[in-house]
C-alpha cells in the first residue's frame, strides 16, 4: 500500500479542509508527524483507517470523528488517493453526520445524513468510477487491501499505547490477539465440524442398531404367525428363532412364505374352474330365453305390418300426384304476380308522361317526338326515345353548371376589386404615417448621440474609484483586525506581566527556602561543634563564629524541590506568555502597517466617501450604456423605416395595377354571361327551369327501365308455366292439361304431413322386419318354436344365477387370501432387504465414526494428541514462532546484540499451550520474563515485536506489500544511544522502499528528521501541512 494524497475536512479537531501530499515524502522514506498534545496527530491515522474500512480503530472514535468546530452544514469528508500494487484508487467518503434541514429557520432543526462513498480507479491516467454502493466498495477494497481492519491497524498503524500489549499479554490474551490477526477461526470450525460429524454418525449407528432389532422382531413375528399346521414343528429352527443369524432368519421366513403362497395359488385356480362352469350354464339358459322372446316378437310385428300395407299404398300415390302438381302451381302463381306488377308499372309510367307534357322545358327537349303514350309492344322504343331526351337534359344541366361557375368568378372578382381598393387606401395612409415616424426617430437619434459625447470617459473614472474603494476596504479590514489585535495584545501583555510576577515570586520563594535550609543546616551543625573537635564541614579545630539557629526550623529537601519545580513551571508559563505577547505584538504591527495608520473611524469615513464616488460613477456608466443601446436601436429603426417605406410604395403601385386588370376582366365576364342566359335574366332563373325538368326526365327514364323489366319478367313466368306442365309427365302418367288441372291434385299441409308420416313409418317397419328376420337369435328362436320348445322359467334362471354367485364369492375369498399372503410375502422380502442394507451400512458407519471421533479428539488436543495442544493453538504457535524470529532480528540490532525474543511452549491453561514469549539476555545468558524489562527496553522489544508481527501478517495475507507504516509514540522512554539504535532499525526498514511516519514529541527526533507533517493547534481548530525542506 502506498498513500499518495489525503484530503479531509470537519473531522476531529480539523474544522476546515486539510490536504496532505504524501507523494512529496516518497523519496524521503522517513518523516515525523509532529504537533502539540491533543492537536490531532492520531486523528490523521484514524482518517486513513476510516477511508479504507468505513470505521476507525474503535466504535467510540467512529461517533466522535465529526468535528464540533466545523460550521453548521459543512459535511465531514475524506478523499484518499492510494495504490495497492499496480492498482491506484481514489476513495471519496462522506461520514454520517447531523446537518440543518433544508429550508429550516431553527438551527436546532437537523436531520441525519447517511454515510456515502464513491470509489474510483485510475487506469492509464483515466478515472473510472467503480461503484457508489457502500457494500460493493467495501468488498472491492477488502479484496485489494488483503487485510482486515484489525490486521491493518496492527500492521500499518502501530497504535498509541499498544506496543507493549502483545509483549506482556498472558498466553490466553495473546491467543485472542493472534486469532484475530491470523483469522484462525476456521480451525475452530474444523474441530466443530469433526465433532458434529462424529455426533451425527454416532446417532446414525445407534439408529441402525435399533432399526435392525426392529426388523428382526418383525420377521420373527411373521415366522411365528405363518407357521402352517402341517409344518414339522420338531424342526430345531422353529424352537429358537431369536438365536438365528440374520441370514438364517431371512431364509427360514422366505421358505415359510413361499409354501403358503403356493397353497393359496392352488385354491384360486380351483375356484376359477368352478366359476367358469357356473357362468357357462347360466349363459346358456339366458341365451335360450332371449332367442324365443325375439322370435315371438318378430311374428307379432310381421302380422301387424301386413294389415297396414293398403293404407300406405294409397297415401304414397296421393303424395306422388301432389309432388307432380306443385311445380306447375308455383310457376302459375309467379306468372299471375308478374302480370299484376307489369300493369301497375305501365300505369305509373303513363301518369309521369302525362305530367311531363305540361313542362315546357321537357317538351323542348322532346323535340316533337311521339313519346308521351305507353303501349306494351312499343316499350323498348319508348325507353330509347326518353334516353335521348335525357341526354339533352344532361347537356342543359352541364351548361347551367358552367354559367354558375362564371357567376362565381364574377362574384370573386368583385370581392378582389373591393379588397384591392381598400388596401390602396390603407397603403396611402401608412406611407404618410411612416414618413412622420421617420422624422421623429431621426431627431431622437441626434439627441442621444449628443448626450453620449458628454459622458465619454466615465468607464475609466469608474475603474479608478473602484480600485480606490478596494484599497480603502482593505485598510478598513486591517484597521478592524488591528483593533481586535490591540485588545489581544493588551490581554497578552497583562497575562505576561502577571506570569512574570508569578515566576519572580516563585523563584524568590524557592531561593528563600533554599537559603533558609542552608542556614538551618549550618545552625544544626554549629550546635554540634565542640572545642577541640574538628568541624564536619571544614575540619577546623577552632570555631570562632558558629552559626545560630535563631528559631529556624529545618527545611526538607522535598519542600525545596517542590518550590524549585513550581518556579521552573512558572518560568515556563512566563516564557510562553512572553512568546504569545511578542507574537501578538508582531501581528498588531503588521495590521497597523496594512491599515496605513488609519483608525477604524477614519477608515469607515474614507470607505463611505469612496463608495459615494463609486455609486456616482456607476450611475454615469449605466446611463452611458443605456444611451449607446438607445442609439443603436434608433439607427436600426431608421433603416427599418426606410425599407418599410420603399416596400409600401412598391406595394401601392402593384395594387393600383391589379385594380385596373380586375375591372377590365369583370366587364368581359358579365357581358358573356348575359349573352349565354338569353331570355333568362339571371342564373337562378335558368336553374329553376332546368333542374325540375331534369329530375322529371330522370324519373321517366328510371320508370321506363322498371316497365321494361316487368314486361320481361311476365314473359319469363309464362315460359316457366309451360315448362312445368311439360315436366309433370311421367312414365306412368301424362302431363296435366293446364294449371287448374294440376292445382286440383294439391294436398293441404296437414294432409300432406299425415300421408308422409304414414308412408315413412310403414317403410321403416318393413326395413326393420327384413333386418330382424336375418338375425341369429330370431332364426334360432323360430327354429325352437317350430320344434315346440318354450322359454326357460325364472326359477331355473335364479338357480343358475345363485350357483354363479356362490362360485364368484369363493373365488374372491381365494383371491383375497392369496393377495394377503402375497403382500405379506412382499413385505417380508422388503424387510429382508432392509435388514441386509442396515447390517452393511451399520458396519461401515461404525468404522467411519471411530475414525472421525479419534480425529476430532486429536484436533481438540485429546486422545492421541501427545502435545495436548488444540489445532488452532498449534497453528498460532507456528505463527508466533515466526513473529518471534522476525522480531529478534530487529531487537538484536536495537540492543547491540544483547536481547533476543524467543517463542516458548509452556502451558497457558485450558489448552492455550505454545503461546508464551521469553527474552534471552546475552549479557549473562539468562531467560527473562518480558515484564522484567525496563521502560526503554520494553519499548524496543515491543516495537521489534510489532514490526515482526506486521511482517508475519503480511506474509499470511499472501505477501501483501505495505509500503507505508505509521508508528505512534513511545520513543520518549529511550536514551540517546538506544534511540540511535532504534533509528538505525527504522532506517533499514525504509531501505526497501517503505514510507515510515513516526508520531513523537522527542525533541532530538525533530532535529534528526527534518521532513515532517506539522500539526498546528488553535482555538478555532487544527491545521496540517507537509514540511519538506529539500523538496521546496
Amino acid at each position: 500500500m502506498r498513500i499518495h494524497a489525503l484530503t479531509f475536512q470537519a473531522i476531529g479537531p480539523y474544522a476546515g479542509q486539510q490536504h496532505l501530499a504524501f507523494a512529496q515524502l516518497d523519496q524521503v522514506g522517513l518523516f515525523l508527524l509532529d504537533g502539540p498534545t491533543g492537536a490531532g496527530k492520531s486523528t490523521i491515522l484514524d482518517v486513513i483507517t476510516f477511508a479504507l474500512y468505513g470505521k476507525a480503530d474503535d466504535e467510540r472514535k467512529n461517533t466522535e470523528l465529526h468535528s464540533t468546530l466545523a460550521k453548521p452544514g459543512v459535511a465531514p469528508t475524506i478523499t484518499l488517493d492510494v495504490s495497492f500494487g499496480s492498482r491506484r484508487f481514489v476513495i471519496d467518503r462522506v461520514l454520517q453526520h447531523l446537518a440543518p434541514r433544508r429550508g429550516a429557520k431553527d438551527p436546532d432543526d437537523v436531520v441525519i445524513r447517511q454515510a456515502s462513498i464513491a470509489l474510483t480507479e485510475i487506469i492509464e491516467g483515466e478515472s473510472r468510477q467503480l461503484t457508489t454502493r457502500v457494500d460493493e466498495a467495501q468488498q472491492i477494497l477488502r479484496s485489494v487491501i488483503g487485510l482486515s481492519r484489525e490486521q491493518f491497524t496492527s500492521v500499518v498503524l502501530l497504535p498509541q499505547g499498544d506496543f507493549a500489549r502483545f509483549l506482556k499479554a498472558s498466553s490466553n490474551d495473546r491467543e485472542a490477539i493472534l486469532r484475530q490477526l491470523f483469522n484462525t477461526h476456521r480451525f475452530d470450525e474444523i474441530g466443530d465440524y469433526l465433532a458434529n460429524q462424529a455426533k451425527k454418525l454416532r446417532g446414525a449407528v445407534e439408529a441402525d442398531s435399533e432399526r435392525r432389532d426392529s426388523l428382526r422382531a418383525g420377521l420373527i413375528q411373521i415366522a411365528e404367525t405363518c407357521t402352517a399346521p402341517a409344518h414339522d414343528t420338531t424342526d430345531p429352527v422353529d424352537e429358537k428363532l431369536s438365536e438365528l443369524s440374520d441370514e438364517q432368519l431371512i431364509e427360514h421366513v422366505e421358505n415359510l412364505m413361499s409354501q403358503m403362497e403356493t397353497q393359496a395359488r392352488d385354491r384360486v385356480e380351483q375356484s376359477t374352474t368352478r366359476l367358469e362352469q357356473a357362468q357357462k350354464r347360466f349363459a346358456e339358459l339366458q341365451e335360450q330365453q332371449t332367442q324365443i322372446r325375439e322370435a315371438t316378437d318378430y311374428r307379432q310385428r310381421r302380422q301387424a305390418h301386413h294389415q297396414d300395407a293398403g293404407a300406405a299404398k294409397t297415401a304414397r300415390q296421393q303424395l306422388t300426384m301432389h309432388d307432380r302438381a306443385k311445380p306447375v302451381a308455383d310457376a302459375h302463381r309467379h306468372f299471375q304476380t308478374a302480370q299484376q306488377q307489369q300493369t301497375a308499372a305501365i300505369e305509373q309510367w303513363q301518369h309521369q308522361l302525362d305530367a311531363a307534357q305540361h313542362d315546357p322545358m321537357v317538351v323542348h327537349w322532346a323535340a316533337d317526338r311521339d313519346i308521351f303514350t305507353v303501349t306494351v309492344d312499343e316499350v323498348a322504343a319508348l325507353v330509347d326515345g326518353w334516353k335521348t331526351v335525357e341526354s339533352s337534359a344532361i347537356r342543359a344541366v352541364e351548361q347551367l353548371r358552367q354559367h354558375e361557375k362564371t357567376q362565381a368568378t364574377i362574384t370573386a372578382h368583385q370581392q378582389q376589386l373591393t379588397q384591392r381598393q381598400h388596401a390602396q387606401e390603407q397603403l396611402t395612409e401608412q406611407i404618410a404615417a411612416r414618413q412622420q415616424t421617420f422624422e421623429t426617430v431621426r431627431e431622437e437619434l441626434e439627441a442621444s448621440k449628443a448626450k453620449a459625447e458628454q459622458l465619454a470617459g466615465v468607464e475609466h473614472t469608474l475603474e479608478t474609484v473602484q480600485q480606490q474603494l478596494r484599497d480603502a476596504k482593505s485598510k478598513q479590514s486591517a484597521a478592524k483586525e488591528a483593533h481586535t489585535a490591540q485588545l489581544a495584545a493588551n490581554t497578552a501583555e497583562q497575562a505576561r506581566d502577571e506570569a512574570k510576577k508569578t515566576s519572580d515570586d516563585a523563584l524568590e520563594h524557592a531561593q528563600t527556602l533554599l537559603r533558609r535550609r542552608i542556614e538551618a543546616a549550618a545552625g544544626f551543625l554549629a550546635e554540634k561543634l565542640e572545642d577541640g573537635q574538628p568541624c564536619e564541614v571544614c575540619g577546623s579545630m577552632s570555631h570562632p563564629a558558629p552559626a545560630e539557629l535563631h528559631g529556624l526550623e529545618e527545611i526538607s529537601n522535598d519542600a525545596v524541590k517542590t518550590a524549585e519545580d513550581r518556579a521552573t513551571e512558572a518560568r515556563r508559563v512566563a516564557n510562553e506568555a512572553e512568546q504569545t505577547y511578542q507574537s501578538r505584538s508582531t501581528t498588531l504591527h503588521e495590521l497597523q502597517t496594512r491599515a496605513g495608520g488609519w483608525g477604524v473611524t477614519e477608515a469607515d469615513a474614507a470607505v463611505a466617501t469612496v463608495e459615494h464616488s463609486v455609486a456616482t460613477a456607476q450611475q454615469n456608466v449605466t446611463e452611458l450604456a443605456a444611451l449607446r443601446a438607445r442609439i443603436k436601436e434608433h439607427e436600426t429603426r431608421v433603416e427599418a423605416l426606410r425599407a418599410e417605406q420603399s416596400a409600401a410604395e412598391q406595394q401601392l403601385t402593384e395594387t393600383t395595377t391589379q385594380i385596373t386588370s380586375i375591372t377590365t376582366e369583370l366587364e368581359q365576364l358579365r357581358a358573356a354571361l348575359a349573352a349565354a342566359l338569353g331570355a333568362y335574366e339571371t342564373v337562378e332563373a335558368l336553374r329553376s327551369a332546368v333542374e325540375p325538368a331534369y329530375r322529371t326526365v330522370s324519373q321517366i327514364v328510371n320508370q321506363g327501365a322498371d316497365v321494361s323489366t316487368a314486361v320481361k319478367e311476365q314473359t319469363s313466368c309464362a315460359d316457366r308455366v309451360a315448362e312445368a306442365l311439360r315436366k309433370s309427365a311421367t312414365d306412368e302418367e301424362p302431363a296435366f292439361d293446364d294449371a287448374d288441372a294440376a292445382t286440383a291434385h294439391l294436398l293441404d299441409a296437414q294432409t300432406y304431413r299425415e300421408h308422409d308420416q304414414l308412408v315413412r313409418q310403414w317403410t321403416t317397419e318393413h326395413d326393420r322386419l327384413e333386418e330382424k328376420a336375418g338375425q341369429p337369435a330370431v332364426v334360432a328362436g323360430l327354429k325352437l318354436l317350430d320344434e315346440g320348445h318354450s322359454a326357460p322359467s325364472e326359477e331355473a334362471l335364479e338357480t343358475a344365477r345363485d350357483a354363479q354367485h356362490a362360485a364368484q364369492v369363493a373365488l374372491s375369498q381365494a383371491n383375497r387370501e392369496h393377495g394377503s399372503i402375497q403382500a405379506a410375502h412382499n413385505q417380508a422380502r422388503g424387510q429382508h432387504q432392509q435388514l441386509e442394507e442396515v447390517s452393511r451400512r451399520s458396519a461401515h458407519q461404525l468404522a467411519t465414526y471411530e475414525e472421525l471421533a479419534g480425529l476430532s479428539d486429536v484436533v481438540a488436543g485429546r486422545g492421541e494428541n501427545s502435545a495436548t495442544m488444540p489445532l488452532r493453538s498449534f497453528v498460532l504457535a507456528g505463527w508466533l514462532e515466526q513473529v518471534a524470529a522476525n522480531a529478534s532480528e530487529r531487537l538484536t540490532g536495537m540492543t547491540g546484540g544483547r536481547y533476543e525474543l524467543k517463542h516458548a511452549v509452556g502451558h497457558g491453561g485450558r489448552g492455550h499451550a505454545g503461546l508464551n514469549l521469553e527474552v534471552i539476555d546475552h549479557v549473562n545468558d539468562t531467560v527473562r520474563n518480558p515484564s522484567t524489562l525496563s521502560g526503554g527496553e520494553t519499548f524496543m522489544a515491543s516495537l521489534a515485536l510489532a514490526l515482526g508481527l506486521a511482517d508475519a501478517v503480511q506474509a499470511q495475507a499472501g505477501g501483501v506489500a505495505m509500503d507505508t507504516l505509521f508508528i505512534d509514540e513511545g520513543f520518549g522512554s529511550l536514551d540517546a544511544e538506544t534511540l540511535e539504535d532504534v533509528m538505525g532499525v527504522l532506517d533499514a526498514l525504509q531501505d526497501d522502499g517503505r514510507l515510515i511516519g513516526l508520531v513523537s514529541h522527542v525533541e532530538s527526533m525533530k532535529q534528526q528528521i527534518p521532513h515532517r507533517i506539522q500539526v498546528h493547534k488553535t482555538q478555532t481548530g487544527s491545521s496540517v501541512k507537509v514540511i519538506a525542506p529539500d523538496l521546496a
